[in-house]
């Protein structure tokens, strides 16, 4: 050991070896309650390795009574390696870096590499700003947490400090890039837009050309001969389905006799049938176009169910809520029409033979 200056309790080495088995340098404080610590010099700047003192005051404010401060001073960086190697990096804005050099300017932290987090609760990523709002990704603990739910599932989170829910946005591209699909904190999903059409709308798809959305089915053989695409349920109850047999489409709705009751097929479909009026006519949209049909209200009044909505209903900021038609609903109407008119003529028929075979 080479002393080289002593002045006010500062002693400089030039160098210092200190061997022994056990603890082999002890620095206290001039009292118990007081900080202490080791100074590093050099050219580019001073360092410090100490502990604060019993009010938490000493080389980081706030760090808390009597703990261990760890302190570069100036724009110098705090690097922890093994094996010769670095390891993390703590650089002078404070971003911390696992497993890289330069932690990006950013996020607070850089992580290259893989992360795991383990806990005997809801295991997540909490990131809050600070007006109190969150968002979490998590898996779940089995009974505890936010959720209680069975271990395993992986939840997505956003709310306020009131408790209230935000959107979940899925973004491509960089920076100022568009969402790509929005899960609503009402939970309402769009995909291609932000915002619903209709207050009722659960799932929207809007894309500016081609298929809104396509349904496939990967199964390599049918159920029954048919592909299930969609379901649609109701009370527990399904009241319709689309389904496909391999080469074209049914846009099917329930018809179970066993469903059903009050079966009644004596009715007089002609005179019912002729107070429809069909119209021809264009969509405003569409002045190019005429096309046959009829209008919903008119239907209405003689095949009410194969109408929806409400003549002249508007939504709740002033716009059109149109009516709508299921035109497949005229179909028992024009079939009993079409059987009362072949009995008519059959009669009529019979009626021409036996006058003609007189």
């Amino acid at each position: 050991m080479a002393i080289t200056k002593v002045t006010d309790s500062l002693v400089d080495f030039d160098s210092l070896a200190i061997t022994g088995d056990a603890e082999v340098l002890t620095i206290t404080a001039s009292t118990g309650t007081s900080q202490v610590y080791q100074k590093y010099s050099s050219t580019g700047g001073n360092h410090y390795i100490g502990v604060a003192n019993s009010a938490g005051a000493g080389l980081l404010s706030g760090a808390g009574a009597y703990s261990l401060n760890i302190q570069t001073e100036g724009a110098r960086n705090l690097a922890l390696g093994t094996n010769n190697s670095l390891r993390m990096l703590i650089d002078s804005s404070g971003n911390v870096g696992i497993g890289t050099s330069s932690p990006s300017s950013y996020s607070k932290l850089d992580v290259a590499g893989l992360v795991k987090i383990n806990s005997s609760r809801d295991t997540y990523v909490d990131a809050s700003e600070d007006a109190g709002a969150s968002a979490k990704i998590f898996v779940t603990a089995a009974g505890s947490g936010d959720f209680s739910q069975e271990a395993g599932h992986l939840v997505m989170q956003a709310r306020t400090h009131t408790s209230v829910y935000r959107d979940i946005i899925f973004a491509g591209g960089i920076n100022n890039a568009g969402p790509l699909m929005t899960i609503k904190g009402e939970g309402d999903t769009l995909i291609g837009r932000t915002s619903v059409i209709t207050a009722n709308d659960k799932f929207t798809v809007e894309k500016s050309t081609g298929a809104g959305y396509t349904m496939t089915s990967s199964a390599t053989t049918a159920l029954g001969g048919t592909y299930y695409y969609h379901s649609y349920i109701a009370n527990g109850s399904q009241t319709g389905y689309v389904s496909s047999n391999g080469s074209t489409t049914s846009y099917n709705t329930s018809s179970d006799y066993r469903l059903k009751e009050n079966v009644v097929t004596d009715w007089d479909a002609t005179t019912r049938l002729k107070q429809l009026k069909h119209s021809r006519f264009n969509f405003k949209v569409d002045t190019d176009t005429t096309l046959d049909g009829f209008v919903a209200h008119e239907v209405a009044e003689v095949v009410p169910e194969a109408i929806s909505g409400e003549k002249d209903g508007v939504n709740g900021d002033g716009s059109i809520n149109p009516q709508g038609i299921d035109q497949a609903k005229l179909v028992p109407l024009l079939t009993g029409a079409l059987k009362e008119a072949i009995t008519k003529i059959e009669s009529l028929e019979a009626r021409i033979k036996a006058i003609e075979d007189a």
